[in-house]
C-alpha cells in the first residue's frame, strides 16, 4: 500500500473456493474486499460475499442457486450502478439468483429468476429478474439463440420495467 488508502493499493484482495464433493455438484463461496473506492471523498471499503451450488442428474438437468450480499459504504455524493432506470448512491444489497436448464441433445433450455434488494439514500430498491431463453447448438462452434428478460424495479412509489428480446447467432472460430 501507498499509505494514502488508494483504490487498488495493495490492500484489495478476493478469494474463492469451488469444491465438488461428488460429480453431479459444484459448490462455491467467494469474498471480496476493496478498500477506498475510486473518487470518494472518504476512504469507503467496499466488501461482497457469495456462495452459491449448482446441481446437475440425468445429464440433461441443472439447478442453481446463489446468494450474495454487498456493502459499499458510498458517500451520499458516489454514483451507484443503475438498477432499471433507478439510481442512488449504494449502501449495501442482497441478490438471490435461482436458475434451471434443460440439455435435450443440440438445444438447451434455461430459466432464471432473481431478487435484489438494496439500500440507497433515496429509499430502498427492490428488482425483480426473470429470464428464458433457448440456444440450438448447430456445430462445437455454431449456435443460434434467443432469449427474453423482464426486470422491475421499485424505489418507494416508483416503477421501473424493462423487458429485452434479443435473438443471435455465434460462430467460433
Amino acid at each position: 500500500s501507498n499509505g494514502a488508502g488508494d483504490a487498488g493499493m495493495g490492500n484489495d484482495y478476493q478469494v474463492g473456493v469451488s469444491v465438488k464433493p461428488i460429480k453431479a455438484l459444484e459448490i462455491i463461496a467467494a469474498h471480496s474486499n476493496n478498500k477506498k473506492t475510486p473518487n470518494a471523498t472518504a476512504n469507503n471499503d467496499q466488501k461482497a460475499n457469495k456462495v452459491g451450488a449448482r446441481f446437475s442428474f440425468l445429464n440433461a438437468h441443472t439447478v442453481f442457486l446463489q446468494y450474495e450480499t454487498v456493502d459499499m459504504l458510498d458517500s451520499a455524493t458516489a454514483a451507484a450502478p443503475t438498477s432499471a432506470g433507478i439510481v442512488g448512491p449504494a449502501v449495501d444489497g442482497k441478490f438471490i439468483l435461482a436458475g434451471y436448464s434443460l440439455k435435450l441433445g443440440n438445444s438447451t433450455l434455461a430459466l432464471q429468476a432473481g431478487k435484489h434488494d438494496r439500500s440507497v439514500t433515496g429509499g430502498d430498491v427492490e428488482t425483480d429478474y426473470l429470464a428464458g431463453g433457448f440456444i440450438y447448438n448447430f456445430s462445437k462452434t455454431m449456435r443460434t439463440h434467443v432469449g427474453y428478460r423482464q426486470t422491475e424495479a421499485t424505489q418507494v412509489a416508483v416503477t421501473n420495467e424493462q423487458k429485452v428480446f434479443v435473438v443471435g447467432m455465434r460462430k467460433d472460430f
